[in-house]
């Protein structure tokens, strides 16, 4: 806005991302109250996980860009359809990549990839694969990764999270009934 003239296209470009992104902020949390309670009935439709994916990129890819992580994907050149609940899908994958972006906050300036696939695995599995570079989880959490407050970065001077996204990703992944492999 400061700029001479001001660019009103870019700024209305920025609001409708926020309020995009605020609309789905209240969705987020509106689903996860409704999944600790119980008591909310889940949204479960058929949906092709392309779409989740690619709806999930939007956020993921600017959250890699600003912590200089490149991403790459490919996704399966047919539809995958599967019955779940939209918003809580996309948690998932989004909870998996920002987990995988913490991971590589100590690698080399630049060095950071991060890859999400979507493939058949079989009639009628889908698959949703994220892969990054950073420095996997020790061996010693890996039974406890899962769990709330289990942080992967303890040692490190900025640490990120509350330790809650695995967590949640595995608290989804029992409802919509996910097979999450490390």
């Amino acid at each position: 806005l400061q700029a001479a003239p001001p660019n009103i296209e870019r700024v209305t470009e920025i609001l409708a991302d926020i309020r995009n992104d605020d609309r789905r902020a209240a969705d987020i949390i509106n689903h996860f109250r409704g999944l600790l309670k119980k008591s909310e009935a889940l949204e479960m439709k058929e949906l092709d996980v392309n779409d989740v994916v690619r709806n999930t990129l939007r956020i993921i890819d600017s959250e890699a860009m600003k912590r200089g992580v490149s991403l790459s994907t490919s996704h399966a050149e047919r539809s995958l359809p599967v019955l779940a609940d939209q918003v809580h899908l996309e948690q998932v994958i989004l909870n998996l990549a920002i987990n995988g972006m913490d991971a590589m906050q100590n690698c080399a300036a630049g060095s950071g990839k991060m890859s999400i696939e979507t493939a058949l695995a079989g009639d009628p599995e889908v698959e949703v694969s994220i892969a990054d570079s950073g420095t996997g989880i020790p061996a010693d959490k890996l039974n406890t990764v899962f769990r709330e407050f289990t942080r992967l970065d303890e040692g490190a001077r900025e640490a990120q999270g509350l330790g809650l996204g695995l967590s949640i990703v595995d608290r989804i992944a029992r409802v919509l009934r996910l097979e999450i492999q490390i």
